[in-house]
């Protein structure tokens, strides 16, 4: 990869970290989309959702 395609990736993850600590939610992922949550089919989109992430990510 080129080093702009680097910084571009470096600053997109960077932003999407930021808002997950800045988020009002626990910190140890526990919600309802979560390993923490209800049992049944937990998907990696489900985790990556409760952890803050947008379906676009």
């Amino acid at each position: 990869m080129n080093k702009l395609k680097n910084d571009e990736i470096r600053s997109a993850v960077r932003e999407n970290y930021g808002k997950v600590a800045a988020s009002e939610s626990p910190g140890c992922g526990c919600s309802s989309s979560s390993c923490c949550g209800t049992p049944g089919d937990v998907t990696a989109a489900d985790i990556s959702l409760g952890l803050g992430y947008s379906g676009e990510d």
